[in-house]
């Protein structure tokens, strides 16, 4: 799994057929649509053929290109009600588009091997030659960030942890042999996901990352009864509360291959830590902070995971 090709949507999808139904998946692969695919909009989509600076690498250009024509069609698609793209997902383009197609650049990026200088030219050219010409006007604009290709691979698995949830309420299955080869990546995506926590949890950072993660968490916090991960915020006295949402099956799977086969599994266990995730060691399709589960088809049941941070006082 250290080959970042092997992480890529498409190929997670490959283990995780469910995925192919999932609205989030739809609208990703939309995104590898030309512009002359679609034929109604008289081209509307496709990118100048100067595009792009003088110097900058071929590899770049085109996926610059390509870029330009996607968020174009996100642009339209959250600016109307009826139009040449996503006609079948309007109102989830509207709240998922970004991300999505976010996720799709950068299993491009890290897919066509680019590195840092490269990333950095691809950013530039969306700043210069896509977010400038492109105006979402009076809507929220989809922004890119200038990560670097380690942040870009952290935040990818982030994703992943979040699509892998989107809209589902499936069994796995067993997690044997190569079933489960794809488990210990959505494992680091939740390790990523507290660890962003932790570090962005200030405003006084405002890395590239962090303000990506940020809006991230926004994300999250949107009223989405199809969302992969759903946040909301408690604050008392004592201490401060981001409580996780995620489908049943997929948690209690991925947290008790992760709590109890990796290195970060000891941490969870650590009853007395500052920051901890709660999880009950005596089953594993048993998370802390659960509600109303006994009506509940277990299929659909909704499970409250609580990252804590306690004050001093």
């Amino acid at each position: 799994m250290s080959n970042g090709t092997d992480n890529s949507l498409d190929k997670i999808q490959e283990e995780y057929s469910f995925i192919a139904n999932s609205v989030f998946y739809k609208i990703y692969k939309e995104f590898d649509k030309t512009c002359k695919d679609y034929q109604g909009d008289q081209d509307a989509s496709c990118p100048p053929d100067n595009l792009g600076d003088s110097g900058t690498p071929t590899e770049v250009t085109d996926l610059l290109k390509k870029l330009y024509s996607n968020y174009y069609r996100v642009k339209e698609a959250c600016g109307k009600h009826n139009n040449d793209y996503f006609s079948d997902y309007l109102d989830e383009v509207k709240i998922i588009g970004c991300i999505s197609l976010k996720y799709w650049l950068y299993d491009q990026t890290i897919t066509k091997g680019l590195e840092d200088d490269q990333i950095n030219a691809l950013f530039q050219g969306w700043k210069n030659h896509i977010q400038s010409k492109i105006s979402f006007n009076n809507l929220k604009p989809c922004k890119f960030y200038n990560l670097k290709k380690d942040e870009i691979n952290n935040i990818k698995k982030v994703y992943a942890l979040y699509t892998i949830f989107y809209g589902n309420n499936k069994n796995w299955g067993s997690c044997n042999s190569d079933k489960c080869r794809y488990m210990d990546y959505f494992g680091k995506g939740l390790d990523e996901f507290i660890k962003s926590i932790n570090r962005c949890s200030s405003n006084l950072n405002q890395t590239d990352y962090c303000n990506e993660f940020r809006e991230f968490l926004d994300l999250c916090k949107e009223n989405n009864e199809d969302a992969g991960i759903s946040i909301y915020d408690e604050s008392t006295k004592t201490e401060d509360a981001t409580s996780v949402v995620g489908s049943a099956i997929g948690l209690s799977s991925i947290f008790y291959y992760f709590y109890k086969f990796t290195p970060f599994g000891s941490s969870l266990r650590k009853g007395k830590e500052k920051n901890m995730v709660n999880i009950d060691e005596g089953a594993h399709d048993t998370l802390l902070y659960t509600s109303n589960t006994e009506q509940t088809p277990f299929q659909s049941r909704k499970y409250n995971l609580a990252y804590h941070t306690f004050s001093d006082t």
